[in-house]
């Protein structure tokens, strides 16, 4: 498992010699078992003396992903942090994730959207759980393939098999 905090602090550095002063200090780093479409996600607070919170997805911390596509994400959330989440993903951020992709090879190309590499790792770290409850009603199995259980399907995290009952979505 990777030491997400010193990985942040080592690209803000990075980023740094760039962008000097501009670069926040980041108040707060999390990492999320939820997060399965997403890879990282910057919050800020729009106001000069506000906070920085990123919120990385758990299984870029496993050593089979790549280290500088994990880089990369820190350094594309690190950027939003930098524009103060300002220009979504074009105008300045576009300008600097440019700017840092040219100066740091090793980072890749930053972009908007994660390569299908990225989502090949994802899935080989993280794979899709198959999910399965019968009706009680009608009796018929419903089977649903994901990272999480639909909320309807009433704790199948529990058991193989749950009744539905009044849920059932049978039409």
């Amino acid at each position: 498992m990777r030491d997400i905090i010193k990985d942040v602090e080592y690209v803000g550095d990075l980023l740094r010699v760039l962008y000097g002063d501009k670069v926040p200090k980041i108040d707060e780093i999390k990492v999320s078992n939820r997060m399965t479409k997403t890879f990282g996600q910057c919050e800020t607070h729009r106001f000069d003396d506000g906070w920085t919170k990123l919120t990385f997805a758990s299984f870029i911390l496993d050593e089979r992903y790549p280290y500088n596509d994990y880089c990369n994400i820190i350094a594309h959330e690190y950027i939003h942090a930098i524009d103060r989440n300002k220009s979504d993903h074009g105008g300045e951020w576009l300008r600097m994730a440019k700017e840092v992709s040219d100066c740091y090879e090793f980072l890749g190309n930053i972009q908007r959207l994660v390569d299908i590499r990225g989502v090949e790792y994802r899935n080989q770290i993280k794979p899709k759980k198959v999910f399965k409850c019968k009706c009680e009603k009608c009796g018929k199995e419903y089977v649903r393939e994901g990272y999480r259980c639909p909320s309807w399907m009433n704790g199948i995290y529990r058991s193989e098999e749950r009744r539905v009952g009044k849920e059932c979505r049978s039409r």
